[in-house]
């Protein structure tokens, strides 16, 4: 089916944009966030939409709390997370206490654990280097964390925003 990028993001405006970080925001490779996606985020704020962090990080890192799940992303790290909820839930409840719809929000994401995030948003961008049912599901793939992909969706879809 043929779309045009504006029939992509539902003829609204997007007012929220949310950022998976390893993998997306940080690159393993540079051991940090590449300009171009510092500056793409600073773009973003300036024009009023807000960036909000979608993450999940090793289990070494956090401490099992009771209550939560655990949602694995690669081969040696996990979300934990509460037992009902998920990336997706996370953005319900943000969208409801921002007043801000559906319609009106995208998504970055590379791992599995983004799947949910990435369908629920109105456009949902898969990382160049996501794995492929990351890809399969998205609306759009961009380059990888270490080739400006943050920057080169955000240009690519500029009719959004």
């Amino acid at each position: 089916m043929m779309f045009t990028k504006r029939d992509l993001c539902g003829g609204s405006r997007i007012k929220a944009v949310f950022f998976d970080v390893d993998g997306t925001l940080f690159s393993h490779t540079q051991k940090k966030v590449p300009e171009s996606a510092r500056i793409s985020l600073g773009k973003l704020s300036e024009k009023g939409i807000q960036c909000v962090l979608a993450t999940g990080r090793h289990m070494l890192e956090l401490p099992l709390l009771p209550g939560c799940g655990i949602t694995r992303w690669n081969d040696y790290g996990v979300d934990i997370i509460a037992a009902s909820g998920d990336k997706k839930a996370g953005i319900e409840e943000y969208l409801r206490k921002s007043h801000i719809r559906r319609e009106e929000t995208m998504a970055f994401g590379d791992g599995e654990n983004d799947l949910e995030m990435l369908q629920y948003v109105q456009v949902g961008v898969a990382m160049g280097n996501a794995d492929d049912c990351v890809k399969e599901i998205a609306d759009y793939v961009t380059a990888s964390v270490d080739h400006d992909g943050i920057s080169e969706a955000l240009t690519a879809l500029k009719d959004c925003f």
